[in-house]
């Protein structure tokens, strides 16, 4: 739903006026950004509930809004693959793009990582573009430019290791690569020590945490694990 200030400390319900479509899928994820001086509100969906196959492989699809006329336009962005994370953020050329971390806990085998061009009709990039595969317990997306060159880089949270994702220069489509293990972004156990075990990282989000003019990275971490039992 999208809510109108009255100006009084009240709100209204604007999907009518608005022509927003939002639908009754299992909205897990949210992040808008302005293109050309109008909004763009992207969706991301997780397990179609619908669906009496499911939960595992029966992601649904996800959608893009974008406001012409007055209105929003309603876009479906298929296909999904169990998005929980999504964030418009620049990409190797600069511009633009949509990211979607994608849960591989239900989409099991035949997703990944995607990331959409904001053209007249959405397109998603694969391998032909540089894309490069990834396929995570995707959770949490961050974004920020940690190196000065003016375009973002992107930190993944995940079930396990965490992944920080540095754009790739020169090359002919919007390739990101993994941080080397030594640069400690893992964040792969609970943070208190002593446990080896592997702990799930949820929401991650950059900052200036202690006003030092350098740039923190907090991650909301899931110190519970299965045990497995022999």
């Amino acid at each position: 739903h999208l809510m109108k200030g009255d100006g009084a400390c009240g709100f209204e319900d604007a999907n009518a006026q608005w022509g927003f479509d939002g639908g009754s899928a299992w909205s897990t994820a949210f992040s808008a950004t302005w293109v050309e001086g109008a909004p763009v509100l992207a969706v991301g969906n997780y397990v179609d509930r619908n669906n009496p196959d499911g939960p595992f492989g029966t992601c649904d699809t996800n959608t893009l809004h974008r406001w012409a006329d007055g209105r929003f336009t309603r876009d479906v962005l298929e296909p999904g693959f169990c998005a929980l994370s999504i964030l418009f953020a620049r990409d190797a050329s600069g511009t633009t793009r949509l990211r979607l971390s994608n849960d591989r806990h239900y989409y099991v085998r035949d997703g990944q990582e995607q990331l959409w061009a904001m053209e007249a009709t959405p397109r998603l990039y694969s391998e032909a573009d540089g894309w490069q595969r990834h396929m995570l317990w995707g959770m949490g997306i961050a974004s920020r430019d940690l190196d000065g060159d003016g375009l973002s880089e992107v930190y993944l949270t995940s079930m396990g290791d965490q992944r920080l994702q540095a754009l790739s220069h020169g090359a002919a489509g919007p390739s990101y690569l993994d941080a080397p293990y030594e640069s400690g972004a893992t964040a792969h156990r609970p943070y208190t020590g002593g446990d080896g075990r592997p702990s799930t990282g949820w929401h991650a989000v950059f900052g200036d945490v202690d006003n030092d003019g350098l740039v923190d990275l907090f991650i909301a971490k899931d110190e519970l694990m299965l045990k497995i039992v022999k």
